[in-house]
């Protein structure tokens, strides 16, 4: 027999459920007594799962876009870990045997890790081909200073020359370049091979990116 003081009664039948809830809600603004939370929307009495719409990641917007340029942050992180497996194969900077191919003192060739490599001296810029594959940074140093031995060049005053540490600088934000840019950048190819010039000279990767991209 229906009971009209139970307003339960009515809702007994599963199906029923939800709308007695709202009823109950709207009835019963503060549900059982006691309750210090009033229910004000059947959706708490509702069990389905978040629409799939609340659940999507958001859109990428412009500052992550930003975020995953290179910065002075993650050249540095790449440069430790290339130091850290990389093995110095030089005691001196004889070691390479680096010699003139040709009478005029333009091309090289030096020997690294019984790896053959060449290397390329015009006025004031020495350029090292597949440089990229040569990331110890004490060898590196005693590589440019062969290579000065033969033909120091001008700084980026064009007064001073440049030393052995600060070309190997230059080095490996060239190598850093060659590990971070994307493998169908031009830029990347060209990083394979450093140019020590003054113009870098002293440049991180990133100023050298950011100059590159303005030009």
């Amino acid at each position: 027999m229906h009971d009209a003081r139970n307003p339960w009664h009515s809702c007994s039948k599963r199906g029923l459920a939800t709308a007695c809830a709202l009823f109950l809600a709207l009835q019963f603004p503060c549900g059982l007594a006691g309750c210090s939370h009033p229910i004000t929307s059947v959706e708490s009495f509702d069990d389905k799962p978040a629409s799939s719409a609340s659940q999507q990641e958001p859109e990428p917007t412009e500052s992550d876009h930003l975020e995953s340029q290179p910065t002075e942050s993650t050249q540095s992180e790449t440069q430790s870990e290339g130091q850290e497996q990389s093995t110095s194969l030089l005691t001196s900077s004889a070691d390479i045997g680096l010699h003139a191919l040709d009478d005029e003192g333009q091309y090289y060739a030096f020997t690294y890790g019984n790896e053959a490599f060449d290397a390329y001296y015009e006025p004031d810029t020495w350029k090292v081909y597949d440089s990229y594959k040569i990331t110890n940074h004490d060898d590196i140093v005693l590589i440019c200073q062969a290579l000065l031995d033969e033909h120091p060049i001008h700084g980026s005053d064009m007064e001073s020359f440049r030393d052995a540490q600060d070309m190997a600088y230059e080095w490996q934000q060239h190598n850093i370049a060659f590990e971070l840019l994307p493998v169908d950048s031009s830029w990347r190819e060209s990083a394979q091979s450093v140019d020590l010039d003054p113009d870098d000279q002293g440049k991180s990767f990133a100023e050298m990116y950011a100059s590159r991209r303005n030009t």
